[in-house]
Protein backbone atom coordinates (compact mmCIF):
# COMPACT_ATOMS: atom_id res chain seq x y z
CA UNK A 1 0.00 0.00 0.00
CA UNK A 2 2.74 2.34 0.81
CA UNK A 3 4.44 2.00 -2.66
CA UNK A 4 1.13 3.01 -4.59
CA UNK A 5 1.11 5.64 -2.32
CA UNK A 6 4.49 6.78 -3.18
CA UNK A 7 4.09 6.48 -7.20
CA UNK A 8 0.91 8.67 -7.17
CA UNK A 9 3.06 11.56 -5.08
CA UNK A 10 5.84 11.16 -7.47
CA UNK A 11 3.11 11.34 -10.30
CA UNK A 12 1.68 14.56 -8.74
CA UNK A 13 4.70 16.19 -7.97
CA UNK A 14 5.84 15.51 -11.88
CA UNK A 15 2.34 17.59 -13.04
CA UNK A 16 2.56 20.03 -9.83
CA UNK A 17 4.01 23.57 -12.05
CA UNK A 18 0.67 25.37 -12.64
CA UNK A 19 -0.10 26.22 -16.60
CA UNK A 20 -0.91 30.11 -15.73
CA UNK A 21 2.57 31.35 -14.09
CA UNK A 22 4.22 34.39 -15.32
CA UNK A 23 7.07 34.07 -13.09
CA UNK A 24 9.42 31.57 -12.33
CA UNK A 25 12.91 30.68 -11.05
CA UNK A 26 15.30 28.06 -11.96
CA UNK A 27 17.55 27.05 -9.21
CA UNK A 28 20.44 25.10 -9.50
CA UNK A 29 22.60 24.69 -6.74
CA UNK A 30 25.15 22.45 -4.64
CA UNK A 31 24.81 21.05 -0.71
CA UNK A 32 27.75 20.26 1.35
CA UNK A 33 26.44 18.69 4.80
CA UNK A 34 26.67 16.13 7.58
CA UNK A 35 24.28 12.98 7.92
CA UNK A 36 24.66 11.67 11.61
CA UNK A 37 24.60 8.60 13.23
CA UNK A 38 25.88 5.19 12.42
CA UNK A 39 25.43 5.12 8.83
CA UNK A 40 26.55 8.60 8.41
CA UNK A 41 29.37 10.69 7.21
CA UNK A 42 30.09 14.24 5.04
CA UNK A 43 27.59 14.21 2.22
CA UNK A 44 28.02 16.36 -1.47
CA UNK A 45 25.00 16.61 -3.56
CA UNK A 46 23.12 18.43 -6.68
CA UNK A 47 19.80 20.14 -6.44
CA UNK A 48 17.69 21.47 -8.72
CA UNK A 49 14.21 23.38 -8.18
CA UNK A 50 11.96 25.31 -9.86
CA UNK A 51 10.04 27.45 -8.15
CA UNK A 52 6.93 29.67 -9.55
CA UNK A 53 7.03 33.17 -7.62
CA UNK A 54 3.36 34.82 -5.96
CA UNK A 55 2.91 38.79 -6.08
CA UNK A 56 3.15 39.19 -2.50
CA UNK A 57 6.75 37.44 -1.57
CA UNK A 58 5.75 33.61 -1.30
CA UNK A 59 6.83 31.19 -3.92
CA UNK A 60 5.95 27.04 -4.65
CA UNK A 61 7.33 24.44 -6.70
CA UNK A 62 9.34 21.21 -7.04
CA UNK A 63 13.00 20.48 -6.38
CA UNK A 64 14.96 17.34 -7.38
CA UNK A 65 18.22 16.52 -5.56
CA UNK A 66 21.15 13.50 -5.40
CA UNK A 67 23.18 12.95 -2.53
CA UNK A 68 26.61 10.66 -2.89
CA UNK A 69 27.79 9.83 0.79
CA UNK A 70 30.02 6.43 1.06
CA UNK A 71 28.94 4.00 -1.81
CA UNK A 72 25.53 5.20 -1.35
CA UNK A 73 23.26 7.82 -3.06
CA UNK A 74 19.95 9.34 -1.81
CA UNK A 75 17.44 10.92 -4.63
CA UNK A 76 15.03 12.71 -3.43
CA UNK A 77 11.86 14.37 -5.70
CA UNK A 78 9.86 17.20 -3.31
CA UNK A 79 6.98 19.79 -3.54
CA UNK A 80 8.05 23.07 -1.60
CA UNK A 81 6.93 26.41 -0.53
CA UNK A 82 9.14 29.24 1.26
CA UNK A 83 8.63 32.93 1.79
CA UNK A 84 11.29 33.85 4.69
CA UNK A 85 12.03 29.67 5.33
CA UNK A 86 10.82 27.04 3.61
CA UNK A 87 9.65 23.52 3.48
CA UNK A 88 9.97 20.59 0.84
CA UNK A 89 8.10 17.31 1.64
CA UNK A 90 8.54 14.38 -0.90
CA UNK A 91 9.63 10.82 -1.77
CA UNK A 92 13.03 9.81 -1.66
CA UNK A 93 15.72 7.11 -2.76
CA UNK A 94 18.23 5.16 -0.75
CA UNK A 95 20.41 3.42 -3.60
CA UNK A 96 23.46 1.21 -3.67
CA UNK A 97 25.02 -1.34 -5.78
CA UNK A 98 22.53 -3.94 -3.74
CA UNK A 99 19.61 -1.95 -3.53
CA UNK A 100 17.02 0.63 -4.07
CA UNK A 101 14.82 1.47 -0.63
CA UNK A 102 11.55 4.26 -1.31
CA UNK A 103 11.26 6.33 1.74
CA UNK A 104 10.16 9.92 2.92
CA UNK A 105 12.47 13.08 3.08
CA UNK A 106 11.56 16.34 4.81
CA UNK A 107 13.82 19.31 4.40
CA UNK A 108 13.78 23.10 6.19
CA UNK A 109 15.23 25.88 4.73
CA UNK A 110 16.22 29.28 4.69
CA UNK A 111 18.87 31.98 3.13
CA UNK A 112 19.31 32.93 -0.07
CA UNK A 113 22.18 31.98 -2.46
CA UNK A 114 23.74 30.76 0.45
CA UNK A 115 20.68 28.50 2.64
CA UNK A 116 21.32 26.26 5.28
CA UNK A 117 19.04 23.26 5.68
CA UNK A 118 18.06 20.50 8.16
CA UNK A 119 16.35 17.28 6.60
CA UNK A 120 15.26 13.91 8.14
CA UNK A 121 14.84 10.77 5.88
CA UNK A 122 12.82 7.90 7.02
CA UNK A 123 13.22 4.33 5.27
CA UNK A 124 11.78 1.31 6.16
CA UNK A 125 13.98 -0.93 8.17
CA UNK A 126 17.23 1.68 8.24
CA UNK A 127 17.60 4.34 10.69
CA UNK A 128 16.04 7.72 10.48
CA UNK A 129 18.72 10.17 8.95
CA UNK A 130 19.24 13.22 10.12
CA UNK A 131 21.43 16.07 7.55
CA UNK A 132 22.29 19.35 8.30
CA UNK A 133 24.20 21.03 5.87
CA UNK A 134 23.92 24.39 3.48
CA UNK A 135 23.24 24.70 -0.12
CA UNK A 136 24.92 27.14 -2.47
CA UNK A 137 22.50 28.17 -5.10
CA UNK A 138 22.11 30.42 -7.77
CA UNK A 139 18.58 31.64 -8.61
CA UNK A 140 18.21 32.18 -12.18
CA UNK A 141 14.77 34.37 -12.92
CA UNK A 142 12.49 34.28 -15.75
CA UNK A 143 9.23 36.53 -16.30
CA UNK A 144 6.67 38.55 -13.66
CA UNK A 145 5.33 37.61 -10.87
CA UNK A 146 1.81 36.49 -10.57
CA UNK A 147 -0.43 39.03 -9.72
CA UNK A 148 -4.04 38.71 -8.38
CA UNK A 149 -6.68 41.37 -8.84
CA UNK A 150 -8.26 42.44 -5.81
Amino acid sequence: MKKIYYVILTVLLLNFLPVQAQGFSVNPGIKLGYIFGEQGGFVFGVEMSFMHMFDQGPSAGIVLSADLLKGKQIYHIGIQGSYIAGIDIGPSFYVTKDECTLGLGTTIYTGFIIMPYFTINSFPDKPKQIQLGSYLKLPIYFGEPIRFAG
